[in-house]
């Protein structure tokens, strides 16, 4: 407390009043004495002092009526009673009604000072207590204000997974109003109800998760999809009591990453199509050729080895229109199942054959047993595609492709190898950047590695990039084995 210290003395003995001023500003003291108690009320509502000494005895008033006052106009000042009448009962009266302190005449200096000096360090005690109180109130008021005027969803729960706290953001992006979520598991707004245990898990071991992609569910039933970071929540000891998440509306930006996506695929249909053209007009021929035959063929074995030549040929034409349409479908982010990456890179070799001439390029596969991952099939497809188109154009056409798979730990790994010449240096931490292209204009829109980078990271994954100039790239992804997200 920095200023000085004010003491009111109410009290009609003069002479004591007198030298217990002067022995009070000896030591420091602001002092002011007075004789009556409506006169010290009058004075209490005007003015703060830390400490009023009064006597029990006035001309005017009782010493305790003046007491109460006092109390009720500010608590915090501490009051003493002095008295030369002293009884038990006065005592306890005036101890219940607030007196810090009960002192008998004649004053000891010594209990008087000590009393003062209690009574000033209480009051500096409640005085940080109400600013502390008034400080937390002002932070709590202040985070308030950010939680409910955040656009995001912000969740908090306990330990038992049950909402404590749903902002504004949250009542609007979900539909629900607090009292309505409040108490709730928050599981119940998951789509996969089973990811949210998998993501707790994930947290206790890592900390926290940022921008973790996953689905909630609307009130109205529809499906929102947001980016989600999720941390523990401890208390001042450092003990778990719950989690805290912050969730993002991406629901328009996924829409926009899906037309991507697509778009990307039709970008390459007329390249596909002048190559499937000509293996399609294979089989049609014969098709064409063995029906003219049995037209005027009477030999009924010869006529049967022609029909089974044309569904043959059949069953090849329509192998490729089958290949064509999976490829071209539009993915849907709902479409999550279980993906055999050995099955899914033999897949895209097909696909890639019929957009990009391979001519010498010499294939070799190295598949490992390896488990299953949770994942759109078709856009683990276009991974792969887009990986092997870029293998192949990179090496002109002429070279070598390795495709690998392995498992690591918890991880299904993945190399696509060339020995084409290589990503220079100063390109190789560009690649994965939007619309980074070093083909020529109009050949190229710097796309491609940017959708293998998002389809990859979507599902947990990571994709890095090896390459020497003069040697070739190497392209290694990580997919989280099923069941171990």
């Amino acid at each position: 407390m920095d200023r000085q210290i004010s003491i009111l003395i109410i009290d009609d003995d003069l002479g004591a009043c007198e030298t217990l001023s002067d022995i009070l500003e000896d030591e420091g003291y602001k002092v002011l004495t007075l004789e009556r108690g409506l006169q010290g009320i009058e004075q209490i509502k005007s003015r703060f002092f830390n400490v009023v000494l009064l006597d029990i005895i006035l001309p005017d008033v009782s010493g305790l009526e003046v007491l109460r006052a006092i109390k009720k106009i500010n608590s915090e000042v501490c009051v003493i009673m002095i008295t030369g009448y002293a009884k038990l009962e006065n005592a306890i009266e005036a101890l219940n009604n607030g007196a810090d302190a009960y002192i008998n005449k004649p004053l000891n200096m010594d209990e008087v000072k000590l009393n003062i000096k209690r009574g000033v360090e209480r009051q500096i005690i409640l005085q940080e207590k109400k600013r502390l109180e008034q400080k937390v109130r002002e932070t709590k008021e202040y985070l308030e204000n950010i939680l409910n005027n955040s656009a995001d969803m912000i969740i908090t729960t306990d330990i038992d997974t049950r909402i404590v706290e749903f902002n504004k953001g949250g009542e609007q992006m979900l539909g629900y109003k607090k009292e309505e979520v409040i108490g709730r598991h928050v599981e119940e707004f998951y789509l996969d109800k089973e990811e949210r245990l998998r993501l707790v898990e994930r947290v206790k071991r890592e900390g926290s998760i940022s921008v973790h992609e996953t689905r909630f569910k609307r009130k109205d039933g529809s499906i929102v999809d947001i980016s989600l970071t999720l941390s523990l929540l401890r208390n001042d000891s450092g003990e778990v009591i719950g989690t805290v998440g912050i969730s993002k509306d991406i629901t328009g930006m996924k829409s926009l990453e899906h037309q991507l996506l697509q778009s990307e695929k039709l970008a390459g249909i007329g390249i596909l199509a002048s190559g499937i053209a000509h293996e399609i007009n294979n089989p049609l021929c014969g098709i064409r050729g063995m029906a003219e035959i049995i037209l005027e063929e009477e030999n009924m074995e010869t006529i049967k080895e022609h029909t089974d030549n044309i569904i043959k040929y059949s069953d090849v034409a329509a192998e490729i229109v089958k290949e064509l349409t999976g490829y071209v479908r539009t993915a849907e982010a709902s479409d999550f199942e279980s993906v055999n990456v050995n099955e899914k890179l033999n897949d895209a070799i097909k696909i890639s054959k019929h957009s990009t001439r391979f001519e010498d390029v010499e294939i070799i596969t190295d598949y490992q047993t390896i488990p299953l991952i949770r994942a759109n099939s078709d856009e683990i497809q276009q991974v792969f595609v887009n990986l092997i188109n870029n293998a192949v154009q990179a090496m002109n056409r002429k070279g070598r492709l390795v495709l690998s798979t392995m498992t690591s730990g918890d991880y299904v790994e993945i190399k696509v190898m060339d020995n084409g010449p290589g990503i220079p240096k100063g390109h190789i931490n560009k690649i994965f950047d939007p619309f980074f292209t070093t083909k020529e204009v109009g050949k190229g829109k710097g796309l491609g590695l940017n959708i293998v980078y998002r389809i990859v990271t979507k599902y947990y994954g990571s994709i890095e990039a090896e390459s020497e100039e003069g040697k070739g790239t190497t392209f290694t992804l990580r997919f989280p084995a099923e069941n171990k997200k």
